[in-house]
């Protein structure tokens, strides 16, 4: 298979209209904030618009045509959200975060509504 550009662990991944998503993460020395997407009919990862803030751990889902990243670590557990819209290639930072600071946890999509459950918050 195809290896990706940037190596990393502890990235969010998802799936979104036909790509797969490999979404921040550690690349063994630092928290990173590239994002790459796995393209089926090229069999090739490709870079694109960085996160706007590195984050390790997040949880990450598709909703409403977009790719929303949540929590994390940057060093410090984050509840911001960010979201990408791929036909504009542009992140935005939401104004509304999550309730608690959360990282390694999941997160699931339900009618509209987006869940994270579990993972730590220390």
């Amino acid at each position: 298979g195809a290896t990706l550009k940037n190596p990393r662990r502890n990235c969010a991944s998802c799936e979104l209209d036909g790509r797969v998503y490999a979404i921040g993460g550690f690349d063994g020395t630092k928290i990173i904030s590239s994002v790459e997407a796995y393209d089926n009919r090229l069999k090739s990862w490709m870079l694109i618009e960085p996160l706007p803030t590195a984050r390790s751990s997040a949880m990450a889902c598709a909703q409403g045509g977009k790719l929303w990243v949540l929590g994390g670590t940057s060093g410090t557990r984050l509840k911001t959200v960010d979201v990408f819209d791929p036909r504009a290639n542009r992140w935005d930072q939401q104004k509304v975060e999550m309730l608690d600071t959360r990282s390694a946890g999941q997160v699931a999509t339900c009618v509209n509504h987006i869940f994270t459950l579990g993972g730590t918050d220390n």
